[in-house]
């Protein structure tokens, strides 16, 4: 009874495992079916793809080379542009049409004119835009993380909220543009304009400047920058120097901007408005800082570059005013003129600085370095170490006493009515509320620094 009941259990299994080879076999031919049918999907998609972009390369040809007047032919293309677009759903393809506009004639982008394509709110991460022209674009709210930007030209492009994080851009053009609330964090940057644009409240922190060797985005691709510095002997040697600038910020509003652990030397801040932003932790060595402006409060916030290296820099002329400059590093700076009042210094190294006709008036600097300075004026010495020392009280005593340099001093709501303060330094003075009537002040170098004529009694008389 044994051997019959054996066969039979052979027999089941030998079953169960044929009608499971079956269902196996009929699995993976289903999945093989599949895979086909979206294999051919997505291949006619493809096809559809191409045809219609086949198509629309075909309609933008007939309708440039066609006698229609240029500006219906423009709104005939941005239509037929428009349209295309809003059908096309991956970013590969949207790319290769934005691509194909920003290489022809008219600027089909332009915000200028009454119709124009918008690019607003589209998501183009992980691409690559080289040598188009993207001029006066809409693209607020872009997505452009990851993306590579070489010879690309934006001037005047409306790029508010942009986010260019993790980018890399070199030899871009932002010049005039408004890039208001943008996001550059992390990114490498190299030869990018900003001239004249608005950068209010942008995120520049961790941004780097291309250095040599190869970049995570092309490994052929390689930008060469010299870091040999013994040309920087004397400070004065700055204002020629012999380097290219590698970014622009030039005439930039950029208040409330963060540039904190940012490693961008060599950049041109010229006559830039760095008001409220954050630079802390940041390398900003030999960039240009001419007529920049520090000095005020956005959004309730001060400047702050504190623990920057700012050496072999030219602040020729800026303007410091309230800001915070702590633990910083401007050894071989160009500090000529620039008006460095009220500032926070605490900490800083001057090492060889020139500090040519600089006001530090009410500046706070406990242990400043200030060693083999250049033109360190005599006067801003005992600004730095005397005047500090004065209650009012005892100043003036001092100036009833014949006391005559009293440059830098606070003598705001003092009385000062009849006083000789004839050929008498007043030069940065504080006089809000001061009392001066009958005062002589014949000769007297005024707080703007000009002298008051002879007979100047009560006013100056410039």
């Amino acid at each position: 009874m044994a051997i019959p009941i054996l066969a039979i259990m052979i027999d089941a299994l030998i079953s169960e495992r044929i009608n499971q080879s079956q269902m196996d076999l009929q699995t993976i031919l289903s999945n093989k079916q599949m895979n086909l049918q979206k294999t051919i999907s997505s291949r006619q998609e493809k096809l559809i793809i191409t045809q219609l972009i086949d198509s629309y390369y075909n309609d933008i040809s007939n309708i440039r080379s066609s006698k229609t007047f240029p500006h219906i032919q423009r709104q005939i293309m941005v239509a037929r542009s428009t349209e295309l677009l809003s059908r096309l759903s991956k970013k590969q393809d949207k790319l290769l049409i934005i691509s194909f506009l920003g290489k022809i004639k008219p600027n089909l982008f332009d915000r200028k004119f009454e119709q124009y394509i918008y690019l607003d709110k589209i998501d183009l991460n992980h691409c690559n835009f080289s040598n188009i022209d993207l001029s006066s674009a809409s693209l607020r709210n872009v997505n452009f993380s990851y993306c590579k930007f070489q010879n690309v030209k934006l001037l005047s492009a409306d790029l508010s909220f942009a986010n260019f994080s993790n980018c890399y851009l070199s030899n871009v053009d932002l010049s005039k543009a408004i890039l208001s609330n943008a996001k550059f964090y992390r990114s490498e940057i190299s030869q990018l304009k900003f001239i004249d644009s608005i950068l209010d409240n942008c995120d520049f922190s961790n941004v780097k400047t291309l250095e040599i060797g190869l970049n995570t985005f092309n490994n052929t691709i390689e930008v060469s920058i010299n870091k040999d510095t013994s040309n920087y002997i004397r400070s004065e040697s700055v204002i020629s120097s012999p380097y290219i600038y590698t970014n622009y910020f030039i005439n930039a509003d950029l208040r409330g901007s963060n540039f904190s652990n940012a490693n961008i030397p060599r950049s041109n801040f010229q006559k830039a408005k760095l008001i409220g932003v954050s630079c802390i932790n940041a390398d900003f060595e030999h960039s240009v800082f001419k007529d920049t402006s520090f000095s005020g409060v956005y959004n309730s916030v001060i400047t702050s570059f504190d623990r920057s290296n700012l050496s072999y820099s030219n602040f020729f002329n800026a303007n410091f005013g309230i800001s915070s400059f702590q633990e910083c590093n401007f050894s071989y700076a160009y500090l000529e003129k620039a008006n460095m009042n009220e500032a926070l210094l605490s900490g800083s190294n001057f090492f060889n600085a020139n500090l040519k006709n600089t006001t530090l008036c009410r500046t706070h600097v406990d242990n400043v370095f200030f060693s083999q300075s250049i033109y360190l004026p005599k006067w801003i010495s005992i600004a730095l170490n005397e005047k500090s020392k004065f209650s009012k009280n005892m100043l003036l005593s001092k100036i009833k006493d014949g006391f005559k340099n009293l440059a830098c001093s606070d003598l705001s709501l003092l009385d000062l009515s009849g006083i000789d303060l004839k050929n008498t330094n007043m030069e940065y003075a504080s006089i809000e509320g001061t009392m001066l009537t009958k005062t002589n002040l014949s000769g007297v170098k005024w707080v703007n620094s000009k002298i008051c004529k002879n007979g100047s009694i009560g006013t100056c008389i410039q």
